[in-house]
């Protein structure tokens, strides 16, 4: 595609993401009376183009593309006073990842005892840093894309929630503020063709057949102190689980400077332990925010039944971000962060990960300054565009970039989102 086609192609997905804001019907929610009880329904669904002027970030977007989407429907009821039961249907596409499968996002029952103590059972959004249970709502925040380094998109499928139980509360202090807890059990699912598959491959190259998983078990904690910090979040959360992909070698020059054979059945084992410690200050109409994960937070070991043990040791990640919004007014609003990510905190400058499978050093890191601006065209309407420089190819694919990767590289990104 020429620079002219790429500019026509810019100016066409925005024209259509505008239009269809402008002249789509508007649908209402919809309250459903039964006697006492009631239910609820509400729903939402965007639609964004992307273009990125080097290197395919998780789909075709050196040549734009419009296969960014989101859209889902959920109903809720309060049965009673204590009682509270929902579900959410949803759907995605994000390049190869989603492709438009109708799935069950949440559903549970919550039973609210006191406001120290309530129990949830089902299927839960996961308690991950400070935005992972809402980031389906575009409502709620100013940008399009989420930090890579803690909300990985091409995980997301397999991070969103978990089906289990869980208890939470809220212990309130005058002088001090509240305290809120959640406590998480059950079980996560990875696909073997899924976004975590493809990005340990692309770390350990092997062609991946099952993921199975341990139960996984996930802590948060939340402090909001009082007037005058009454605008302030600390929140901590953590997970621990165990992940076991059956694989086989392949022709690639990480396993021929091993003198490994392709076909060879291996297993890798990874143990994770991710804390990821957050900070949320809102003032006025200024939003500011900061995450990191806490370092050790993974270990792995690759074994075969015919050469023992392959590989192995500490691969902690590093991610960071810190992020800032401004409402100028009713309808419109800035905001920008930066943030960075690295595979294995112990080979920030990618000289390890280079020698092993041959990809550039900057393919370890990916470094992102990004700029967005979002406009509220209407009490249900969004409209969200937003630039990103990036330096560095971590979390990118190389079966998306065939041809190679620009360590340099801009994305840009509009969407229009509708919420009912």
């Amino acid at each position: 595609m020429t620079d002219a086609q790429k500019r026509r192609s810019v100016i066409a997905g925005i024209f259509t993401l505008l239009a269809g804001a402008m002249f789509a019907p508007t649908i209402q929610a919809v309250e459903l009376n039964f006697g006492k009880s009631s239910i609820d329904i509400h729903g939402f669904f965007s639609q964004g183009y992307l273009h990125s002027d080097h290197n395919n970030f998780l789909a075709e977007t050196e040549d734009g593309t419009c296969d960014f989407r989101e859209y889902g429907v959920n109903a809720a009821s309060e049965l009673t006073t204590q009682l509270y039961i929902g579900a959410q249907l949803f759907g995605r596409k994000f390049g190869d990842y989603g492709n438009d499968d109708i799935t069950l996002d949440w559903a549970l029952a919550d039973y609210h005892f006191q406001d120290w103590i309530g129990i949830r059972a089902g299927r839960m959004k996961a308690v991950l840093g400070l935005y992972n249970e809402t980031r389906d709502i575009d409502m709620l925040r100013t940008s399009i894309f989420l930090p890579e380094s803690i909300y990985n998109d091409a995980w997301r499928e397999s991070f969103t929630a978990l089906d289990g139980a869980g208890i939470y509360g809220t212990l309130s202090y005058k002088s001090l503020g509240s305290l809120s807890y959640q406590a998480q059990w059950g079980k996560i699912y990875i696909e073997s063709d899924g976004g975590v598959a493809d990005y340990i491959a692309e770390r350990v190259p092997m062609d991946v057949h099952d993921i199975e998983t341990s139960d996984v078990y996930i802590v948060g904690i939340e402090w909001t102190p009082a007037a005058p910090f009454d605008g302030l979040r600390l929140r901590w959360t953590w997970n621990t689980w165990e992940g076991v992909l059956a694989a086989s070698t392949n022709a690639h020059l990480f396993w021929q400077n091993q003198g490994v054979p392709a076909g060879l059945p291996i297993s890798y084992h990874a143990d994770v332990n991710m804390a990821t410690l957050s900070v949320e200050y809102r003032w006025d109409n200024l939003l500011l925010a900061a995450e990191t994960f806490l370092p050790d937070n993974f270990n792995y070991r690759m074994e075969s039944p015919v050469l023992g043990h392959l590989a192995g040791g500490p691969a902690g990640m590093v991610g960071y971000y810190g992020s800032a919004a401004y409402r100028v007014g009713e309808w419109l609003e800035f905001g920008m962060y930066y943030s960075e990510y690295y595979n294995n905190g112990n080979d920030k400058d990618g000289k390890t990960n280079s020698a092993l499978t041959g990809n550039p050093l900057y393919n370890s890191w990916l470094k992102d300054i990004a700029l967005t601006t979002r406009f509220d065209i209407h009490d249900n309407w969004v409209v969200k565009v937003e630039g990103h420089f990036m330096n560095g190819t971590d979390l990118m694919l190389t079966k998306d970039n065939p041809d190679g990767t620009h360590e340099d590289w801009f994305l840009f990104g509009c969407k229009v989102a509708y919420s009912f």
